[in-house]
């Protein structure tokens, strides 16, 4: 829905006395609308009970300025929490090892520099091959970088290496690709989103990931090991580094536990479903309307 969208609706006569609550994906393009539509947009949403927000940084951006909301919440991205990890092996040099990446195929998700890391990561592990569990969106810039992709794969010499999965697969399909693989790596340039899908499905599968430091994945602190965005050469030092130690990836696979738990859908609902109880029944409470909640 545009911003635009959202503020008609916001403003619409017909949904006054009601309790609305607003879930804020993302903020970028909030903020890039010129002054009078943003400042209209800000109103929009300070006329609702709750504005919902997935990190602290977005929190800071509106809960602050002349124009801050004062209705805001926290309601972290849900997260699927599996009970049983894959057994995680310490791995040789003449295994098969097999690095997994997730997220749909677009230029910002550093597909590409990941491609240019498997020569150096081959040198190391003369058994590796990529998995890329990467949908192609429905536009020119995912069909493009694509190609891009497949022709770099081809010039480096490494396309027989390589495993690319770019069908939009269900769920469970996703999953058991991801939990075959030793490793997930995403190495993302940027993103303009406040949660990331990609992140959660991986981290799911609950085989160690490596993720970039950006400010998507922000969120996931110690259950993802860190790498350096837009350097193959120092992504390969970092992949390999991590491959050739267990401990560290059964550390990541433990952290990454906790955190889907702390996130669980059943927690996230329920947390919800507080909310919109308690604002719902302050509601009732100020109109004189006594019938109990469900």
């Amino acid at each position: 829905i545009s911003w635009r969208a959202l503020k008609t609706l916001l403003t619409d006569p017909r949904l006054g006395g009601r309790t609305i609550l607003v879930l804020l994906h993302s903020l970028e393009e909030l903020f890039a609308l010129p002054e009078p539509e943003h400042e209209a947009m800000l109103a929009a949403l300070g006329g609702t009970a709750r504005v919902l927000l997935h990190r602290l940084s977005d929190m800071n951006r509106l809960g602050t300025g002349p124009n801050r909301l004062g209705n805001l919440a926290l309601l972290p991205h849900g997260a699927d929490a599996p009970e049983t990890p894959p057994y995680l092996r310490a791995l040789a040099r003449e295994d098969e090892i097999v690095i997994g990446c997730h997220g749909f195929f677009l230029p910002h998700k550093g597909i590409a520099d990941l491609i240019a890391a498997l020569p150096g990561l081959a040198r190391s592990w003369p058994n590796l091959r990529l998995r890329l569990v990467n949908a192609r969106f429905p536009n020119a810039d995912s069909e493009a970088e694509i190609a891009h992709c497949l022709a770099l794969a081809r010039s480096l010499g490494v396309a027989g290496r390589i495993e690319f999965l770019t069908d939009f697969l269900p769920r469970a399909r996703i999953a058991s690709l991801l939990r075959g693989c030793d490793l997930v790596a995403l190495p993302y340039r940027q993103s303009e989103d406040s949660a990331s899908g990609a992140l959660r499905a991986a981290l799911a599968s609950l085989v160690p990931v490596a993720a970039t430091r950006v400010p998507l994945f922000e969120e996931a602190g110690d259950a993802v090991a860190w790498l350096t965005p837009d350097n193959p050469e120092t992504l390969a030092e970092e992949l390999s580094a991590l491959l050739a130690a267990p401990e560290r990836r059964r550390l990541l696979q433990a952290e990454a536990s906790d955190w889907l738990a702390a996130r669980d859908w059943g927690r996230t609902a329920e947390r919800l479903h507080g909310m919109v109880s308690g604002l719902v029944a302050t509601s009732r409470a100020e109109t004189g309307f006594s019938n109990p909640l469900p």
